[in-house]
């Protein structure tokens, strides 16, 4: 079983020597991997792609079958906030 333990390691470790960190990571029952990256400058889609292939690498999908998706946490930080609106609209009605 992947565990979220597990991604933030890969990813802290494909991440060291820059001013990149993780912000969150989902695991849905599916092993479908969101990992959301942020920096106190900017993540690049390059960025994502090096993480992306760094875990990758060291996750074998013979003994466990995932999808990874590594995503700037500015890229859905609009998105799910619409989405928190919305879930507090149809609390509150």
């Amino acid at each position: 079983m992947i565990t979220k333990e597990q991604i933030i390691k890969l990813a802290e470790e494909a991440l060291e020597g820059s001013d990149k960190f993780v912000v969150n990571v989902s695991i849905s029952k599916n092993n479908v991997i969101g990992l959301y990256l942020d920096s106190d400058s900017s993540v690049t889609i390059d960025d994502c792609v090096k993480v992306s292939r760094y875990i990758n690498e060291r996750l074998d999908r013979d003994v466990e079958d995932y999808e990874l998706n590594v995503s700037s946490a500015g890229a859905t930080a609009h998105e799910e906030a619409v989405q928190q609106v919305y879930r507090q609209r149809a609390y509150h009605h």
